[in-house]
């Protein structure tokens, strides 16, 4: 859907719409347009997904049934989400290279997750169906996310229409075109060596300053064309939420200037890592009491979130180290009492090494269904100045 000319054309029309019928028709409306928007795109993903909601929905509001239906709920969603996305890459046989994981499935899986795990906890009541639909189905955040909590999407609504609102809506959609088709796009598309990770790796062979130089200047652009682009695509889909009076959740807050892995998680995707803190990491503490394990299950969980693949796990492995590595660093520093390194110009001295470090992530999800690992081992390893062959 976001952008094609067919998402500005219903975003036009039903903008003046919504805030043209009574308030109590609302939702009923940015409900309907947004599952005709789904179904325009993916029929079967909208009626599927509408059943499962409508279903849960009246299943999970009676206390007599409420923890049955959690369980079949929690199960189902996870074994769709394993049919659709793991299997196919596990199984290329038997579904084909032309099959296609539905539309949105991660985001509106972890979506429904969270609201079933709310609900059983007692903690969301008294919202309507309407309301439920036009939360999962929100066609500006469908896609690309964020991933909006229910509580929070309640509780933001603006009740009546503010100039504020679609000026900072408009604003917002502003920028995130700006980032998406001109800076990620065009600008750091030009100043790469290519945009192909296999003709990137090609061209940096050899030993010297040169080839180290230009293996960094990929995955550093690679990086930066990435957090430009997605969060392009969530300013556009915040900024069209806005317009229908929905102050939906940040996505991004300066990812580039954050000082440790730790900060630079709370700064990126902050809606899928708030979501992992919530219902992995938090409970893997309480379960384990290990704060390492908590990390690395919920980081390797992360990245099979993104695809079903050796390369996007080993990302989250990759992400996991980082932050355990810092986790044994800050207290590695309260033993030792070493409170100066945390104040003044050396607290930044983690930035350029946090940049590093997330940018050499690329070279993992860059040759997702592209290359092999070992391209992406040797890409790292000539970060660190080291020539590997092309066959282990």
């Amino acid at each position: 859907m976001l952008p094609a000319p067919s998402f500005w054309l219903l975003l036009a029309v039903s903008v003046p719409a919504f805030w043209a019928v009574p308030e109590r028709w609302r939702m009923r409306l940015l409900a309907g347009v947004s599952v005709a928007a789904v179904a325009a795109a993916a029929p079967w993903v909208a009626l599927g997904l509408l059943a499962w909601v409508i279903t849960f929905f009246f299943l999970l509001r009676d206390p007599r049934t409420r923890r049955v239906a959690f369980v079949a709920f929690f199960v189902g969603l996870l074994l769709q989400l394993a049919a659709f996305k793991y299997l196919p890459p596990a199984l290329p046989g038997w579904f084909g290279a032309d099959f296609v994981v539905p539309l949105g499935l991660s985001f509106f899986t972890f979506k429904l997750l969270h609201y079933g795990i709310e609900v059983v906890r007692g903690r969301l009541e008294g919202h309507r169906l309407d309301e439920l639909v036009a939360w999962v189905f929100l066609f500006p955040i469908f896609t690309a996310g964020p991933i909006e909590r229910l509580d929070h999407f309640l509780a933001e609504r603006q009740p009546r229409w503010q100039m504020d609102d679609t000026v900072a809506g408009l604003t917002r959609i502003m920028h995130g075109l700006i980032k998406k088709f001109v800076i990620a796009d065009v600008v750091l598309v030009g100043w790469m060596i290519t945009p192909d990770p296999l003709d990137a790796l090609a061209s940096i062979a050899g030993p010297g300053v040169g080839p180290w130089l230009q293996a960094w200047r990929f995955l550093g652009l690679s990086f930066l064309g990435l957090y430009m682009g997605f969060s392009g695509y969530c300013d556009m889909a915040i900024g069209a939420s806005r317009l229908f009076g929905l102050r939906i959740t940040e996505n991004f807050n300066w990812p580039i200037v954050a000082r440790n892995p730790s900060d630079f998680w709370q700064r990126w995707h902050i809606s899928l890592s708030a979501w992992c803190q919530s219902y992995i990491y938090l409970p893997m503490i309480g379960l384990t009491r290990n704060p390492y394990l908590a990390a690395l299950v919920t980081f390797l969980v992360m990245g099979m979130w993104h695809a079903g693949s050796v390369h996007w796990l080993l990302w989250g492995l990759w992400h996991a180290t980082g932050v355990v590595a810092y986790m044994r660093w800050q207290r590695f520093k309260r033993r030792r009492g070493w409170r100066r390194l945390d104040q003044g110009p050396l607290r930044y001295a983690g930035v350029p090494l946090t940049l590093a470090w997330v940018s050499m992530a690329h070279a993992f999800t860059a040759f997702h269904g592209r290359g092999t690992v070992w391209d992406s081992v040797r890409l790292i390893a000539k970060c660190l100045w080291i020539d590997l062959p092309a066959v282990p």
